[in-house]
C-alpha cells in the first residue's frame, strides 16, 4: 500500500453544523487538512433541516434525518440503514466514526455490507457518572445499571472496529480498563495561534491593561463542573480578578440565573463566541481554567496554550498530561477549593515563568493528521496482506 496514494474517507457523526462542539471542530480540522493533501472526505451526519440545507452547498455531506436527543439537543439520533447504499456508490477506502451511537451503528452496517475497514475516535466518557446523572437519570440504582449497560455497549461497539483512536494516554487507559484493546493514541490538533498581541486583544475587548482575567471557554454543559468555578467566585473577586465564561450550552441559563440571584461578584458570561473573538479572549486572559474532570483531551486547553495563556486544570484527569510537556500551568485538587485559590495565586505571581506555547507545539493539526494517516495506511496494508 503506497502511503502517498490519495484516500477516500467516510466520516460518520451524530453531531454536525450548525451545532458547534469539540466533535464538529475535530471533523472540520481533519477534513480541511486531509483535503488540502489531496484526499477525499465524505461526511455522513445525523441532523435536521438546518443541517440538510448545508448539504446543498456541500456535495460531500449526506444528512440522515433523525430525532434530537431532548437533554442534549445538538445530538441527533438517526436510523435509516437504507441510506448506507450511498457508501456503496462512493466506495470509500475507510469508514471513520466519531460516535458509538446511531451513526456509528450505521457505519458498522455499511462496513460489514461493503467490506470496508472501520475505525472510531473516542470523544466522550459516556459511561461517566456525571454524564449519566445529568442526561439520563439520577436514581443511584438506575445509575449503576445504566453505567454497566453503557460499558457493555462500548465494549461491543469498539471491539467491532479495526482500531479505536484515543486522543490521550489517560483515555486509552480508561478504554483498556473496560476491555477495549485495539486502541492507539492520536492527540487532537488545533489551528495556529492568533497573531494579535495581548495588549491589542485587551484593547479590542475593552479589558483594562492590569485587570486580571480568568477564562473558561467551551461548551456550557452540566457535566463541565462549572459550578465549581461559580462556588469560588467570591475568592476570585478577592484576588481582584474577573471570571469570564464563554460559550453556550444547556447549563448556561441556570448558571446565569444563579449568579444573578445571588449577586455573585466579578463573573461575566459571554454566550456564544465567534472563532475570531475566541482567539482574542485566549490572548487577553491571564489564566485559562477548565474544571471538567471528564475530558478526553481538552481542545480548548490546547487553544489557550497555543495563544500563550497558561492553564489551571484538575489533577488526576486527562488534562494533567499537558503539564508533563513543560511549564505550561498548574493542577489543583478538584475536591479542595482552597487549593484552587492557592494555585491561582501562584500563577498570578509567576505569569512570566510559564511557556504554554512550547507545551502546545506538538498539538498542531498537521501533526495530528500525519499520525492519523499512519493509522489509515496501516489498516489498509493489513487489508492487502490478508486479501
Amino acid at each position: 500500500m503506497d502511503n502517498d496514494r490519495s484516500l477516500k474517507i467516510a466520516i460518520f457523526t451524530d453531531t454536525y453544523h450548525p451545532a458547534v462542539d469539540g466533535v464538529v471542530k475535530y471533523i472540520d480540522n481533519i477534513r480541511n487538512e486531509l483535503e488540502s493533501r489531496g484526499h477525499e472526505v465524505y461526511v455522513f451526519a445525523a441532523g435536521n433541516r438546518a443541517t440538510r440545507e448545508l448539504s446543498n452547498a456541500d456535495k460531500k455531506l449526506f444528512v440522515f434525518y433523525g430525532i434530537n436527543f431532548r437533554k442534549y439537543k445538538q445530538y441527533t439520533l438517526a436510523a435509516n440503514p437504507i441510506l448506507t447504499r450511498i457508501v456503496g456508490k462512493i466506495k470509500p477506502d475507510l469508514i471513520h466514526s466519531q460516535t458509538p451511537f446511531s451513526m456509528g451503528l450505521l457505519g458498522l452496517i455499511a462496513s460489514r455490507r461493503y467490506k470496508i475497514k472501520m475505525l472510531s475516535t473516542f470523544h466522550t466518557f459516556i459511561n461517566s457518572d456525571e454524564l449519566i446523572e445529568k442526561y439520563l437519570n439520577k436514581n443511584k440504582a438506575l445509575l449503576r445499571i445504566s453505567k454497566r449497560l453503557l460499558v457493555q455497549y462500548m465494549r461491543y461497539f469498539y471491539s467491532r472496529n479495526s482500531i479505536v483512536i484515543a486522543p490521550s494516554e489517560y483515555s486509552k487507559r480508561i478504554l483498556s480498563r473496560i476491555g477495549v484493546k485495539n486502541v492507539v493514541v492520536v492527540p487532537n490538533g488545533v489551528n495556529p495561534p492568533s497573531e494579535i498581541s495581548k495588549s491589542y486583544a485587551r484593547r479590542k475587548l475593552g479589558i483594562r491593561p492590569k485587570e486580571r482575567i480568568i477564562l473558561y471557554m467551551g461548551r456550557i454543559g452540566h457535566e463541565k463542573n462549572l459550578n465549581f468555578l461559580v462556588s469560588v467566585s467570591d475568592k476570585i473577586a478577592e484576588l481582584g480578578a474577573t471570571l469570564v465564561i464563554g460559550g453556550s450550552g444547556p447549563a448556561l441559563s441556570g448558571l446565569e440565573d444563579y449568579v444573578s440571584k445571588n449577586r455573585l461578584p466579578n463573573i461575566k458570561f459571554l454566550g456564544f463566541v465567534s472563532e475570531s473573538e475566541k482567539n482574542a479572549y485566549y490572548k487577553a486572559a491571564d489564566v485559562f481554567v477548565n474544571p471538567s474532570n471528564i475530558e478526553i483531551l481538552s481542545t480548548v486547553d490546547i487553544e489557550a496554550m497555543v495563544n500563550g495563556t497558561p492553564i489551571l486544570v484538575p489533577a488526576m484527569t486527562s488534562q494533567e498530561e499537558f503539564l508533563r510537556k513543560g511549564k505550561c500551568g498548574e493542577k489543583f485538587n478538584q475536591n479542595d477549593p482552597d487549593d484552587f485559590i492557592r494555585k491561582l495565586k501562584i500563577m498570578f505571581r509567576n505569569l512570566d515563568k510559564y511557556n504554554p506555547q512550547r507545551c502546545a507545539k506538538e498539538y498542531s493539526i498537521k501533526n495530528s493528521v500525519d499520525r492519523l494517516l499512519e493509522v489509515y495506511y496501516s489498516l489498509l496494508k493489513e487489508d492487502v496482506r490478508t486479501s
